[in-house]
């Protein structure tokens, strides 16, 4: 299965989306860390699902570190 089709993807995908979007309406004095640290974790939890859906090898591995990863974005959040 493709990647793009996963629905943890699509759904992390989404909310990568939302704060790029989100992120034009933060406060200056969030903008920057907080908005870039929003964005990095979001981007970093798509990266480890796509890992996890290509290397059967190292799922467990890759879906522990998203689990641990979405747990700091949502503490952004």
């Amino acid at each position: 299965m493709l990647t793009e089709d996963l629905k943890i993807y699509k759904d992390m995908y989404d909310l990568t989306k939302f704060i790029v979007e989100a992120k034009h309406n933060f406060s200056r004095e969030h903008k920057y860390d907080l908005g870039n640290r929003l964005l990095d974790k979001a981007v970093e939890c798509c990266e480890l699902v796509q890992c996890a859906n290509s290397d059967k090898s190292q799922r467990v591995a890759y879906l522990q570190d998203f689990a641990r990863c979405f747990g700091s974005l949502r503490l952004y959040l």
